[in-house]
């Protein structure tokens, strides 16, 4: 009978009610989309990046014809190698592509996928010697490459003929989440590909980011082994001790460019690690703030809305509590009273902001390729609105509740 005759003054009083379900609709649209929005953009921020602090140094792609040259031989990137090994602080140095946040220019991509269940993960390809050991990884499971599985030669004669593979701790999961990787053999594409053996994985790494750093493959790196031959353009990972990161930062383009030939070596670009990240991701912070101060926006004006719409409402009904308090209702019936008959505002206000979140977000998944949120998020934001709409209640309710019979009923 309660319930009723809430519905009853509900529908009498309509139009606040409506005001409130309208305001709930567009928070709720736009927290949730937001929200998604500001998920994808901090998750690359967020992530491990799995390499030694402050011990990893980057070229930039290393172009052949700066050293008069066709193409880099093996032999000479390998007498490279070895003359930054030389340099006091040098732990580890290795020559490839498709380096971390595509640093060097050349960006590989690739869908790794399972020979047998057919399962397929975007990835990012890196390729050169020694990786595992120059980025500072660890090998999870399985082991490193060995001499037997390098293949040196061209980028064609790596995808026909490379047989060994490592990949990512996460890209193992995602391939093969009922099982081991190791041993398992996988296709570089969708698509089994003609005149070559599948891949055969020997090892799992530690996570460590990928070229692009975006979307779910933010962890999904495959390592091939490469020493490469016959490549126009080249770049190099250096690993040295963080004490003297900065003295050989200031030797490499010196050292290396002198070993490879090149006609102006002082035009080499070298990056810490941390300086290309940031670079790299400078784009997804300033999103990332501009999406918080847009949560933070409509939360405040959510909060305050609901206050102001729920103190008017509460002013206007005056007489009516009044006449409650009169015949008998105490001051938790009105607290109680005006606590449900908001949530049933806010929760009719969610169930439409769901149906059209959903509608809205599958719109914008055709025409901006954006990630649609999944339900949880909706039941999650439906939620927040809930406990803001209890929240911005409690005041108006509480003055309600204490208001005497005797000035009530005194109200025009």
């Amino acid at each position: 009978m309660g319930g009723m005759l809430m519905l009853k003054t509900l529908k009498r009083n309509g139009f606040m009610p409506l005001l409130v379900v309208a305001q709930v609709v567009f928070a709720l649209v736009v927290l949730v989309n937001t929200g998604s929005l500001l998920q994808q953009q901090m998750a690359p921020i967020l992530a491990a990046t799995g390499v030694p602090e402050g011990a990893l140094l980057l070229t930039h792609q290393l172009n052949s014809q700066d050293a008069g040259q066709d193409q880099w031989s093996y032999a000479s990137l390998d007498s490279a190698e070895r003359a930054v090994r030389a340099i006091p602080g040098v732990i580890a140095v290795s020559s490839g592509m498709g380096t971390p946040m595509s640093v060097g220019g050349m960006l590989v991509r690739a869908t790794p996928t399972d020979a047998r269940s057919g399962r397929s993960v975007d990835a990012d390809v890196f390729g050169g010697d020694h990786l595992v050991d120059t980025l500072g990884l660890h090998v999870l499971r399985g082991r490193d490459f060995s001499d037997s599985d390098y293949m040196t030669g061209s980028f064609i004669k790596m995808y026909q003929q490379t047989r060994a593979a490592l990949i990512s701790d996460t890209l193992a999961q995602r391939l093969f989440p009922d099982g081991d990787a190791v041993g398992q053999e996988i296709w570089m594409s969708p698509k089994p590909s003609k005149g070559r053996d599948p891949l055969r994985i020997v090892g799992v790494f530690s996570d460590t980011l990928s070229s692009q750093i975006t979307g779910p493959s933010v962890h999904a790196v495959l390592m091939l082994p490469l020493r490469m031959d016959d490549f126009g353009i080249v770049s190099f990972m250096v690993r040295v001790k963080p004490a003297q990161r900065d003295a050989v930062m200031k030797r490499l383009p010196e050292v290396l460019g002198t070993a490879l030939g090149m006609h102006n070596p002082q035009t080499m670009k070298v990056e810490r690690y941390e300086d290309a990240r940031a670079a790299r991701l400078h784009g997804n912070t300033v999103a990332s703030w501009l999406l918080l101060t847009v949560l933070g926006t409509v939360s405040i004006v959510v909060v305050l809305g609901i206050t102001g719409l729920s103190g008017f409402w509460v002013q206007k009904r005056t007489r009516e509590i009044g006449i409650q308090r009169a015949l008998g209702a105490r001051r938790g019936d009105i607290l109680r009273q005006y606590q449900f008959e908001n949530f049933l505002v806010v929760c009719a206000g969610a169930v439409l902001g769901v149906l059209l979140g959903l509608i809205v977000a599958e719109w914008l998944r055709r025409h901006f390729e954006l990630t649609s949120p999944p339900l949880a998020a909706w039941a999650a934001g439906a939620l927040v609105l809930v406990v803001f709409g209890q929240l911005a209640v409690l005041g108006p309710a509480r003055r309600a509740s204490r208001v005497p019979p005797v000035v009530a009923t005194r109200s025009v």
